[in-house]
């Protein structure tokens, strides 16, 4: 009985090897390279669509710099930050089209532009493994641009990770052809677990700290390069370690914590302040916790930006952008914005997708800029219709 059982595990390990090493598969692969992005954008979400190709791609160069020494840059231009997006392709292609980040074949088009991804792209919605496969090609496009596209980690990514898929939907494991492929997907020699134990967990650009939960002074006092290196670590030896004191699962560690977006504003504002002044920095942007409001909030004197509006369908549908403007081609001497130095934004605005009906039932999206510091960019109220 027991050789049995052993041949047919052994049985079951070679067909799936031999799939993945299948011709329909490296076809259908290739397909994203391709020039003509709409022939692949269907077959992101076809669960025959193979990813072994992406692991040797240039991404995961072994001799390539480490991007984990990269925790502190300058941006002049426009920076975005996008929250927590949980599995939702539809409300990502809606606000990066919208706010004129990419076109409708997927393209990259904006110029001198950063968007920071706040982690959680997985679980609640369906479409994880697109929109994986979506910013892993965008982070290419956008350098022919002069941009770029960082993407962070969130508790989410950890917990896959590590084998916890209590939030996964059946419609998420179908997308890559049932749970042993997915399984294969998320593990060490699989394109997600290649791809996402090569981010970051917290980003400095110019004067802001961008971080999926926040920065306790416990955390911030180590300073970024120590959190890089040792998340580093753990994401190449023990990510899975669930002790309460380890980085990734620590109730008050960087993926988890509330205490800096909830809570009594002294306390909370308290805890921002020294975690800021640890770091050199004037603000935090935040996700995680959901805003009921469905808005982009600030605390603690416009110190504290909270972008998780329930942006997936799944939660609340409620896709927005923080932007915060470096520097512009349009600058207006009589605005006297020209001194502008590179680290200080000059404006920073909430882009909000909203919904009307034109023409008695045609119903069309559009951004709305609502402006959260300065008044130099007037609300856009241009409709495209999706």
């Amino acid at each position: 009985m027991e050789v049995n059982k052993v041949s047919n595990i052994l049985l079951l390990f070679f067909l799936c090897v031999s799939i993945l090493n299948s011709k329909p598969f490296n076809t259908i692969q290739d397909k994203l390279y391709s020039n003509n992005t709409n022939l692949w954008i269907k077959d992101l979400g076809d669960p025959h669509y193979g990813t072994h190709k992406l692991v040797r791609s240039k991404l995961f160069d072994e001799d390539e710099k480490e991007r984990f020494d990269e925790v502190d840059i300058e941006w002049s231009g426009r920076v975005v930050a996008l929250g927590d997006v949980h599995g939702d392709f539809k409300s990502v292609f809606t606000i990066l089209y919208l706010s004129g980040i990419i076109d409708t074949n997927l393209n990259w088009i904006a110029n001198n532009t950063l968007l920071i991804q706040m982690g959680d792209v997985v679980d609640r919605g369906h479409h994880g493994l697109r929109i994986y496969k979506l910013f892993y090609n965008l982070s290419f496009k956008a350098l022919e641009k002069n941009s770029r596209l960082i993407q962070l980690l969130g508790n989410h990514e950890v917990m896959n990770l590590c084998g916890q898929l209590q939030y996964v939907t059946d419609e998420d494991f179908d997308s890559y052809g049932g749970k042993m492929m997915r399984q294969y997907e998320w593990s060490k020699h699989g394109f997600i677990g290649k791809y996402l134990r090569n981010l970051n967990i917290v980003m400095k650009v110019n004067d802001t700290i961008y971080v999926h939960a926040g920065l306790v002074p416990k955390y911030a006092r180590m300073g970024l390069k120590e959190i890089a290196k040792l998340a580093h670590e753990l994401l190449k030896h023990s990510i899975c370690d669930i002790s309460p004191n380890s980085l990734f699962y620590d109730e008050d560690g960087p993926l988890w914590t509330r205490n800096i977006a909830i809570g009594s504003h002294d306390h909370s504002c308290k805890l921002l302040e020294e975690s800021l002044k640890y770091l050199n920095a004037k603000r935090m942007v935040i996700g995680h916790t959901i805003q009921p409001n469905g808005r982009i909030n600030v605390r603690c004197n416009q110190q504290l930006f909270l972008v998780d509006t329930g942006i997936s369908d799944a939660i609340m549908g409620k896709p927005t952008l923080l932007e915060l403007m470096y520097s512009s081609e349009d600058q207006d001497i009589d605005k006297k914005i020209t001194d502008f130095k590179g680290k200080e934004p000059f404006s920073i605005n909430e882009l909000l997708v909203k919904e009307k009906i034109i023409e008695g039932e045609r119903k069309v999206k559009y951004i709305e800029i609502n402006n959260i510091l300065n008044s130099l960019i007037k609300v856009n109220d241009n409709c495209d219709e999706l």
